[in-house]
């Protein structure tokens, strides 16, 4: 109620006045210009008390005087990439998690940190192409925000070590109440290595909608892209060509890959980022970002790639009456249902499926399709809950279940899956295929790999598991308990079923050693994956 308040009795910040660029350049006049009155050795050879155009001319695609941030690639202004603007960096003062460990010579201004206003405004003006003339978008939301008030949803996430990931981010992006956008932003990864990428943390906060990680096939196929964050328009503006999907996020999720898989990437690969996002909060002006940890090493031969896609349904994801995606608002169900089919006889090996509609949906099931096109055995049933532990009896759009086979499901592409999905337009108008969450999607997710890495094991433990996992699962077979020793940290212990289904994860705190209670789990076997900052040990214990 403070906020609605607010709302009435102070009118907001008019951002008409001024161009984007003259509020920078006043910013850099009131805080940096006592030390950038002339250009020397001593301040970067930075001149910032000229005229308003030539400072612009000076900083915009220019290099820097510092020979480390040259040699990192870096511009004073990077048009498009902040996190690779040297300017940014110097006045960041922590403010911007992912550039803290960026910096080259001191922090700018020496005796004071510029306002969080002015930084989050620098930074948006740098990731929407620092033009000289206009306004970027968002920017009077951004002033209102800082003059009247407003909610901030996120909260930074420590980065990872350097030495074994990087912190990619999207944002800041400011909304009115109510209102929604989507963007795709490129963003190159400084991973100098041919890399497997074996977990990513995606942390989205309670309003986003979903975040999608793309990658270009060579840095190469990005140079006809803008550099500058840009707004999803229309259908058109999804499809990017040479790209492949890395992963997708509907709300915060630790996306840790099996052992001996991974994501190939190679150096400086170039990633597109989809990020959408609504304000449902009826009274406050929101501030969001989304943060992405991407852990990696250096690639080895006997790595398996895993591969991404997304399946629609209609195909070719088209609007009524261009398709037959049509739900009327008369609150009956309505089924739609599509087919994954390839003209390969090679088999592929699933590790996860997961679907998405929005608001109407009320279902989403996956089936086996037999060879003759009807269904065969439900693989993945939308009523489970977001970690697939649970049947709560209904479809949660919101946060729709996501099914691992840590087994990996082999499945021959020509004979494929079928989705199926509920829909219940309980709204006051036909809905179809659309971009806004009011209007309706129909599509899985389907992760995969075209190697089989987990080969047909026996259920009686062998001389050679004997040698490799005495030392980490001892004893084995076991009645009741069962300890774990690892030779390094471990951050989370997962143990599965035969079928890929987690039966517990354990939190570890960075420990080696652990005992678990099995006792109440069913004879049979079971597969453990324990997950350190380096590596990921695997293996079989045997219930008896």
């Amino acid at each position: 109620m403070r906020y609605l308040i607010l709302f009435i009795l102070i009118p907001p910040f008019s951002v008409s006045g001024q161009t984007t660029y003259e509020k920078v350049y006043s910013i850099f006049q009131t805080n940096c210009v006592n030390c950038h009155n002339t250009a020397s050795a001593n301040n970067g050879n930075l001149d910032l008390s000229l005229p308003a155009s030539q400072v612009y001319d000076n900083i915009v695609n220019a290099d820097p005087f510092h020979p480390d941030a040259l040699a990192d690639g870096d511009k004073l202004i990077d048009k498009g990439f902040a996190e690779k603007s040297f300017l940014m960096k110097k006045i960041n003062g922590g403010m911007f998690n992912h550039l803290d460990d960026q910096l080259n010579g001191s922090h700018m201004p020496l005796t004071d940190t510029i306002s969080r206003r002015d930084r989050d405004l620098i930074y948006a003006w740098i990731n929407k192409g620092a033009p000289e003339f206009g306004n970027i978008l968002e920017e009077q939301e951004l002033e209102d925000f800082y003059a009247i008030g407003g909610i901030q949803l996120s909260t930074a996430p420590p980065k990872p070590d350097p030495t074994e990931g990087v912190q990619l981010y999207f944002g800041p992006i400011f909304l009115n109440p109510f209102d929604e956008i989507e963007y795709r932003k490129k963003a190159i990864v400084p991973i100098e290595i041919e890399s497997e990428v074996y977990r990513i943390e995606g942390f989205l906060d309670d309003y986003s909608h979903h975040f999608i990680m793309d990658k270009y096939d060579q840095p190469s196929d990005a140079n006809s892209i803008s550099d500058y964050a840009r707004v999803v328009n229309g259908l058109a503006d999804l499809s990017i060509n040479n790209t492949e999907q890395v992963a997708t996020w509907q709300n915060s999720r630790d996306l840790i890959l099996p052992e001996g898989t991974g994501y190939f990437w190679e150096p400086n690969t170039t990633l597109d980022l989809n990020y959408h996002v609504k304000n449902y909060n009826p009274n406050s002006i929101i501030r969001t970002e989304v943060y992405a940890n991407v852990y990696f090493r250096e690639r080895s031969s006997q790595t398996i790639e895993m591969h991404t896609d997304l399946i629609t349904y209609p195909e070719i994801p088209l609007p009524y009456p261009y398709s037959n995606f049509n739900i009327p608002a008369d609150n009956q169900d309505y089924v739609f249902e599509g087919t994954f089919t390839s003209s390969s006889n090679d088999s592929i090996y699933v590790w996860l499926l997961g679907s998405h509609t929005h608001k109407y949906g009320k279902d989403y099931d996956i089936f086996l399709r037999n060879p003759d096109g009807t269904k065969g055995e439900q693989v993945y049933e939308g009523f489970f809950n977001a970690d697939y532990t649970i049947n709560q009896g209904f479809y949660d759009f919101q946060h729709p279940p996501v099914r691992y086979f840590y087994d990996f499901m082999p499945l021959k592409p020509s004979d494929g899956l079928i989705h199926s999905a509920t829909f219940n337009n309980s709204g006051n108008a036909p809905v179809t295929w659309g971009l806004t969450t009011d209007d309706e999607m129909m599509l899985f997710l389907i992760q995969y790999t075209t190697q089989n890495p987990n080969p047909p094991v026996s259920t009686e433990l062998t001389a050679l598991d004997d040698l490799n996992y005495a030392q980490r699962a001892f004893p084995n077979p076991t009645r009741s308990v069962i300890h774990f020793n690892f030779p390094e940290d471990i951050f989370l212990l997962k143990i599965t079923d035969i079928n890929g289904k987690e039966i517990q994860a354990l939190t570890m705190h960075n420990k080696k050693a652990v005992s678990l209670t099995i006792e109440d789990y069913a004879a049979g076997v079971y597969f453990y994956n324990a997950y350190g900052n380096t590596q990921t040990f695997s293996g079989r214990l045997i219930k008896q």
